[in-house]
């Protein structure tokens, strides 16, 4: 059992690893999704391209929308919803975007900032 709710809740390593979204809850950074261990807005590396690939490459979108869903569990999906969002309601790019802005270390709110991976 994980528990990011009680202020003595689960351990877990490295400095800013888990963020108060709503007193007392608590989560970690989200966004990883291209599984490099650094979760990456902009820039080389972004964790946004294989949010765009998975998009604009999956077989059922005939038309390259940016809004099409793709459906399933996928290391693309980053808010776990079951689905891979680019563009629109619930986008997994606005996971990303949040979590390198909001990130407490990211002083400078500098969209290039990178979330490291932090294992013990």
């Amino acid at each position: 059992t994980v528990d990011f709710i009680s202020p003595t809740g689960t351990p877990t390593f490295g400095t800013n690893a888990q963020q108060e979204v709503l007193t007392p809850v608590r989560t970690m950074w989200a966004g990883d999704a291209n599984g490099d261990g650094s979760i990456i807005l902009a820039g080389g590396l972004s964790d946004v391209n294989p949010i765009s690939l998975a998009v604009f490459l999956d077989p059922a979108n005939v038309g390259f929308s940016s809004t099409y869903v793709v459906n399933g569990y996928r290391t693309e999906d980053t808010n776990m919803s079951g689905t891979v969002i680019l563009a629109g309601g619930n986008s997994d790019v606005n996971i990303i975007s949040l979590n390198v802005f909001l990130h407490p270390a990211n002083l400078g709110f500098s969209p290039s900032f990178v979330i490291l991976q932090q294992l013990p």
